[in-house]
């Protein structure tokens, strides 16, 4: 049985008290604090009958590993945010906890998970739960906390919210104009929601790190520093035989050149299409770590892809 450690039960008393009288509480936890115990120590304390925890598929099953190894009194039902319209138990529901929150901040127009929450949270209390609550943005704040009637921001939708807590811009993509709201005024937002959010670290929670890093950079081919140039300048690389690379928000613009420095990306024209167009990065694990038995830890399909083509049945 898993038992909470004494700052997740110190979190859970101040959390409870933050949800009473707000109706919302922001737990903005690092990884390896414990955040989805936290947030459902939360409910319990506040009293909650039935919770809705939404969350991504890969998470569904450690978060229910979770709940059945406490003796939390609620009912617990756990979604994965592309089924929410699956959920049967709206009438039941008392508490929800959003996990990975910042999946519901797009803007300017709120995505349909954020809609199709909105339609159900009404007054009811919730939990956000993030490492990262604005990762591109402070604008991402509003439509995350949008889905409550107790959000702090009472315009009612982003572009009214945008005229006080943001400096529009133009930017330009295929020589359209494209009103951009990016640049967020952070001290008027932060005044706005501090009370809502309780934030803790992992040097907080008394973790020390034990690995010995040695962070090694590898020379990626010119064509590769090259082709990422030309979509950071024009937000769409265009290949030989039409393939395209779009990037048009720059989210998709970080994460294609996350992609890139991989020496893979998708192709956003063709259906699950992916392109592997440098191995060094592969090069040089070869390299460097000849006749040694190694983990290699991958983020893209393509890339795993390509290290199975380099490295066979080994």
């Amino acid at each position: 049985m898993l038992t909470l450690r004494d700052y997740q039960i110190d979190i859970a008393n101040h959390g409870a008290a933050i949800v009473r009288d707000h109706g919302i509480l922001y737990l903005s936890m690092e990884v390896r604090t414990g955040k989805t115990l936290t947030a459902m120590a939360v409910a319990q304390t506040y009293g909650a009958a039935h919770v809705l925890f939404c969350t991504k598929k890969k998470a569904v099953s450690s978060i229910i590993a979770d709940y059945e190894a406490m003796a939390f009194g609620f009912e617990l039902e756990v979604v994965n945010y592309e089924s929410l319209h699956k959920v049967t138990t709206w009438g039941k529901i008392d508490f929800f906890i959003c996990d990975e929150a910042h999946c519901l901040g797009a803007f300017p127009k709120p995505s349909v998970r954020t809609q199709e929450l909105k339609k159900y949270v009404r007054d009811k209390p919730v939990v956000f739960l993030s490492g990262t609550p604005t990762p591109e943005s402070w604008s991402q704040i509003f439509h995350q906390l949008y889905i409550s009637q107790r959000s702090p921001f009472q315009e009612r939708n982003f572009y009214q919210w945008a005229k006080q807590y943001t400096k529009p811009k133009k930017r330009y993509f295929y020589n359209r104009e494209i009103p951009d709201y990016s640049d967020a005024i952070v001290p008027i937002i932060r005044e706005k929601c501090n009370h809502l959010f309780i934030s803790y670290t992992q040097a907080e929670a008394g973790f020390s790190e034990l690995v010995a890093e040695e962070i090694i950079t590898v020379q990626m081919l010119p064509a590769t520093y090259n082709a990422i140039k030309i979509l950071k300048k024009d937000k769409v690389l265009t290949g030989r035989v039409g393939d395209l690379v779009i990037a048009d928000s720059e989210v998709k613009l970080l994460h294609k050149i996350h992609q890139m420095y991989s020496g893979t990306v998708i192709i956003d024209n063709l259906i699950k299409a992916f392109k592997i167009f440098d191995y060094s990065k592969i090069e040089a694990i070869q390299s460097q770590f000849a006749g040694k038995k190694i983990a290699i830890f991958y983020k893209f399909i393509a890339e795993g892809a390509m290290i199975r083509e380099k490295f066979g049945s080994r």
